[in-house]
């Protein structure tokens, strides 16, 4: 059996406070926990780019471009997290297209949660 095979009680996506904290608390009842990353690194300091600026420091006050956001983040935008101060976060939807498997045609889909 390779490592690749092997069975996981439980997946935590994102090794941040709550990710971290809830595969410490698995691994110390005795679960095989996998823990994967879903987005790039983040250093804080450097990449929280605007968390010092209040909304009328933006260029939109903190409303943004929604025709940008219509052509370039129809899905992410749903997101409540997204917004002119935290689009740096999110991929662009044009040149990170949902697909499925079966026919790799693009669809749209919504997550709900996280």
């Amino acid at each position: 059996m390779t490592p690749h095979d092997e069975p996981y009680d439980a997946i935590v996506v994102g090794s941040g406070i709550t990710g971290g904290w809830a595969a410490k608390e698995l691994c110390e009842k005795g679960l095989k926990t996998l823990v994967v990353e879903r987005g790039r690194h983040v250093e804080h300091g450097r990449d929280y780019v605007t968390e010092w600026l209040q909304p009328w420091q933006l260029a939109h006050r903190g409303r943004g471009e929604q025709e940008v956001y219509d052509r370039d983040y129809p899905i992410q935008s749903k997101n409540y997290a997204f917004g002119e101060a935290t689009r740096h976060f999110f991929v662009n939807d044009r040149e990170h297209p949902y697909i499925t498997a079966e026919d790799q045609r693009t669809v749209t889909f919504s997550r709900r949660g996280r």
